[in-house]
């Protein structure tokens, strides 16, 4: 008996599996059965919720008059549509000038005004800590309009030795909208001279200036300024200048040299109060070259000189 155990717990197990299998496969097909009658279910409840919005389209699309937006039945005969009321009239008293100018005259526009008006710009009026107690002052006055102006300029250098003058009186005319030209006469080294002057404005904002001056004698003096302007802040401005002279002849009485005479370039830190008033302090070196300075040597007097200056700005 105790041979036989394994054989029949073998058979038992196979119809224990014979039993189970029919019972799992019935169990499968109505689980599967069960789960589409679900999703059929699951369908017909989102069919029947949008298919009232589809009826209400579909309806709208057949029946145009009825739309929200169609305006075929409204009567338009009785609407005012009538807009010049909102344009043209008297502009108030107020208002801003339509050329952008606030009636200020400006030469760097781009457009020329052809009303009269005057204006009068002391540039540099300053003291230099020197052995000669100079002072200086230069500045431009004129009277016109963009496009034609009489200028009044003055360079006054005034020391215990004497004075040195250059004073200028021209007409000025546009070249462009940056750009000017004058002519005029002008008065330098005790003599009269015929002036021929190109000024404006370059890129990046340099400001230069040109002159030429031509006497009976042939003789000429040519002249370059420049100067640009760092803006540290609204109110901190470091101007820096340049300014050259050259001669074509040697004037003993003047202790002027043939050619390059003499050099001046400064730095001065101003404090802008307003627009029209600025107080500065700076640093000038003025340096004397060529025949010049053996003229200057020669009567004792120094070639190279740096000086610290304070001075004053305004316009009105």
């Amino acid at each position: 008996m105790r041979k036989k155990a394994p054989h029949l717990s073998y058979e038992n197990n196979i119809m224990k599996y014979l039993i189970l299998l029919p019972i799992s496969l019935v169990s499968s097909i109505a689980f599967s059965a069960d789960n589409h009658q679900h999703d059929e279910h699951s369908q017909h409840q989102m069919a029947e919720i949008t298919q009232p919005e589809t009826h209400q389209h579909n309806s709208q699309e057949a029946n145009p008059s009825t739309s929200e937006h169609n305006h075929s039945s409204m009567n338009h005969d009785n609407m005012n549509h009538d807009m010049s009321s909102m344009q043209g009239g008297n502009a108030p008293a107020d208002a801003r000038n339509p050329d952008y100018s606030q009636g200020r005259v400006s030469s760097h526009t781009g457009t020329m005004h052809n009303h009269a008006a005057w204006s009068v710009r002391i540039n540099q009026l300053e003291q230099l800590k020197d052995d000669e107690n100079t002072t200086v002052s230069e500045g431009v006055a004129w009277y016109g309009s963009d496009s034609q102006r009489l200028r009044l300029t003055w360079d006054i250098e005034h020391n215990q030795q004497g004075s040195h003058q250059d004073i200028s009186l021209a007409w000025q005319k546009p070249l462009d909208s940056f750009w000017s030209y004058e002519w005029g006469v002008a008065y330098q080294s005790e003599q009269t001279w015929l002036k021929l002057n190109v000024n404006g404005l370059m890129p990046y904002r340099f400001e230069v200036e040109s002159n030429l001056l031509l006497n009976e004698q042939g003789h000429s003096l040519l002249s370059f300024e420049g100067h640009y302007d760092f803006r540290l802040t609204q109110h901190w401005v470091l101007q820096s200048s340049i300014n050259a002279n050259l001669a074509s002849h040697t004037n003993i009485a003047q202790l002027q040299g043939k050619g390059l005479t003499e050099l001046k370039t400064g730095l001065r830190l101003r404090y802008d109060l307003t627009r029209r008033f600025a107080p500065y302090l700076g640093i000038q070196q003025h340096d004397f070259f060529g025949k010049t300075a053996d003229l200057r040597a020669q009567q004792g007097q120094t070639n190279h000189e740096t000086t610290w200056l304070a001075g004053v700005r305004w316009w009105f």
